[in-house]
Formats: C-alpha cells, sequence, structure tokens
C-alpha cells in the first residue's frame, strides 16, 4: 500500500514505486487525494481516495488560513488511520511518501497495530514547505518548530527511509537509502518538433503564439508555489523586447509550453495574458500521459523554475528531461542539483539571466549543452529497495502485498 498526503496523479515519484512493484507481480494499492488523471502504467493498482476538502483551502486571513490548514491535516489523518486501520494485514508492506507530515506517524500508527511493515520516502521536509505557504509570522515560526521536532522524532524511527538527494539524507541524519528521481527505464520520446503543441488540451486562456516560431521551450509544472511564476513573468517582456527588435533582421522567435495543472495556474495565466508579448509565444494546458516525453523530446530546451524551500529537494521533471537527452534551463537554488545534473545544463539565478538564456536559445536553438546520460530509476529502485523485498515480507510473481 503507497500512501501520500496530496494529488496521486502529480504524486510522480510514489506512481514510479508502484510501477516498479507491478512489474514484479506485487498488489497494488494507492491512496491519496484524486485530482489529476492517474498514468496507464499504474491502471492496475486498486486506489483509495481520500477527500480533498477544498473548503479548508483558505488563504486570508493568514492565521485562519493556517488554522484551516491544521484542520484539514488533522481530518485528512484521522480518514487516512481509519482507512490503514481496516485495510492493512500483517506482513503488508506500507510505502509512506513525506511531507505533509501526518501520513508518517498514522502510518507507523496502523503498522504498529495490524503488523504491517512501514518504508518512508522523504522527498522533503515540511517546515520549509509551511514558511512557503504561510510566511514567516509568528503564528506559522510556531507550527514550523513543532512540525520540525515531529519530523526529528519521526526520522530516528527503526524502519527504511529513503532520501531524494544526498543533501537530505544528510540532514535527516538517520542512515537514510538515497534513491534519486531518475529517468524511468524506457524513457524515450519522439521528436516531433512543434505537432504536438496544438494537441495541449484548450483548457487555457494562454494560446499566444509567434507567426514564425525558431525554438521551443516545454516548461512542465504542477503550479504550486515553489515554481517560481514571477521570475518567468519578470524574465518575459525582457527576452520578448529584444527578440521583437531583432526579429525583423534575423527572425528570432520563440514559443513556451507550460503544461500541468495546479491551484496556481489560473492566476498565472491572467498574468501572462496582460504581459501582450509580440516575439513570444506562450501556450498553457494540459498534456496526455502518452504525449508528454513526446513534447519533452520535441523541445529545443526543457524549462525549470522549482525553488526548493528547503534546498534539499531535486525536481522530478529534471530527470525526465535528461531521460530524453533534452536540454535543460534550470533555476539554480543550490549546490544539490549537482547531484544530478553537473554543469551539463544553462543556470539562471534571476528574471535577467533566463531572459538571457531565452534569448540564445531563440536564435540559436542547438547551442544549448545536452544534458548527460542519468541511470534508469528500475536498476536504482531494485537495489535499494526490490533487493529487500523479501525482508520485507513482500512475495512477488503475482503474490498479494
Amino acid at each position: 500500500m503507497l500512501v501520500v498526503f496530496g494529488d496521486l496523479g502529480r504524486s510522480s515519484r510514489l506512481v514510479r514505486h508502484a510501477e516498479a512493484l507491478l512489474r514484479r507481480g506485487v498488489d497494488v494499492e494507492l491512496v491519496g487525494v484524486r485530482e489529476s488523471p492517474l498514468p496507464a502504467s499504474v491502471g492496475r493498482a486498486r486506489v483509495g481516495v481520500l477527500p480533498d476538502l477544498a473548503w479548508l483551502r483558505w488563504r486570508r486571513p493568514r492565521i485562519l488560513a493556517l488554522l484551516a490548514a491544521a484542520l484539514r491535516q488533522c481530518l485528512l489523518a484521522a480518514l487516512l488511520l481509519a482507512r490503514l486501520v481496516v485495510r492493512l494485514r500483517p506482513g503488508v508492506l506500507l510505502l509512506v511518501q513525506t511531507p505533509p507530515l501526518p501520513a508518517l506517524p498514522c502510518a507507523l500508527l496502523a503498522a504498529r497495530l495490524r503488523g504491517a511493515k512501514v518504508v518512508c520516502d522523504w522527498h522533503n521536509t515540511s517546515a520549509p514547505l509551511l514558511a512557503l505557504r504561510f510566511g514567516g509570522g509568528p503564528a506559522a515560526r510556531l507550527a514550523g518548530s513543532c512540525v520540525q521536532r515531529c519530523e526529528r522524532r519521526l526520522a530516528r524511527t527503526e524502519i527504511l527511509h529513503l532520501a531524494v538527494s544526498r543533501a537530505l539524507a544528510t540532514r535527516l541524519d538517520n542512515g537514510a537509502e538515497v534513491l534519486h528521481d531518475l529517468p524511468a527505464a524506457a524513457a524515450t520520446g519522439r521528436r516531433l518538433g512543434f505537432a504536438l503543441v496544438p494537441g495541449l488540451r484548450r483548457d487555457a486562456a494562454v494560446r499566444e503564439r509567434p507567426a514564425a516560431p525558431h525554438a521551443l521551450v516545454a516548461a512542465p509544472s504542477s503550479w504550486t508555489l515553489d515554481d517560481d511564476f514571477d521570475l518567468l513573468l519578470a524574465a518575459l517582456p525582457a527576452a520578448d523586447a529584444t527578440l521583437a527588435a531583432q526579429a525583423a533582421g534575423e527572425g528570432a522567435r520563440l514559443m513556451v509550453a507550460l503544461t500541468g495543472v495546479g491551484e496556481r495556474r489560473a492566476a498565472v495565466e491572467r498574468e501572462l495574458e496582460r504581459l501582450r508579448l509580440r516575439a513570444v509565444g506562450v501556450v498553457t494546458g494540459w498534456v496526455a500521459d502518452g504525449d508528454y516525453l513526446d513534447l519533452l523530446a520535441s523541445a529545443d530546451a526543457g524549462l525549470s523554475l522549482h525553488r526548493s524551500p528547503s534546498g534539499l529537494d531535486l525536481p522530478i521533471k529534471l530527470a525526465e528531461m535528461a531521460g530524453v537527452g533534452t536540454p535543460i534551463l534550470a533555476l539554480d537554488y543550490g549546490r544539490v542539483l549537482r547531484e544530478l545534473i553537473a554543469e551539463e545544463a544553462t543556470w539562471f539565478v534571476d528574471a535577467e539571466s533566463l531572459a538571457a538564456a531565452l534569448v540564445r536559445l531563440a536564435k540559436e536553438p542547438q547551442a544549448c549543452p545536452r544534458p548527460p546520460r542519468l541511470p534508469s530509476w528500475d536498476p536504482e529502485w531494485m537495489r535499494l529497495l526490490g533487493s529487500r523485498l523479501g525482508s520485507l515480507g513482500i512475495r512477488s510473481a503475482g503474490s498479494p502485498a
């Protein structure tokens, strides 16, 4: 049973775990909120849906938003605990992705009651995410301090811990095994040029396109606060002004495809419409699961706007871009990025450097360096987790989990 306190369709790492278990004939159940579609690769998994409780997603005033978020987490924790106690059987493997924090204590308690075994997969820590969402006020700092203390105790639990980066494993200081987000074993994509762009689902207001684009940038996003869209909104007009001035002589044009769904998308789309760009086109929309890698492979560059609030996590989109050999434009937020991608990327730190990178790409699409070939996920997963399935009580080849 695989658990996350979030949208299952956007929990790519949990989906990777499910795919690996299903390939080995293990019976899998995914438990979480279901907002976006799940890929066909996990179609054989059972899905236990937790309610979204969207009515508790307040934004203002901040203190009430914090209290509503705490209430939402408590309600979700109670619902999850009840489900686990009912569904778990002795010997079942319970793999939990954290944060958000409440999923792990629920899993540990249910596992103790039902005789199950727990693996915790850390992809970040909770306190920086709280600060990002609720600011640095006294109430948010107090909540962050409490969460941090709880996480430190939970990190000492004698179970198998996985971490998404060496930096995170060092911070946890609990012997966590490092399992980077890596390309899928069959990470291939067809280079279709701009053919896929008209196929972006027309559920977005932003569909502006230049007359004769020379370069395509694919920017996958979960549209959450840890993607720095303010930086993009500042960089696009600067790049557009430069390219528009040069277009008559050089015909340099650029199109940016922002994909995915999430809570910030509508607000960012409104800001994009106000920019009135001339030489830079923008299209937003959802890319079907089967077309996602094709879009990345077709792009002249992949754009990552992820800015880690902790400086400890790695965006899976970088591994996906490297997996299909797409040049990478990435926001440089710290040394942790070099664990996955060394210098074979175009790094930017602010709107000015992003605008300059976009202009260079539009003028010379082939000039961006290509990322190094990364090891694939499946062998690494097998080395760290798959080889332990027997000791965790899990039998493959059709045996139920």
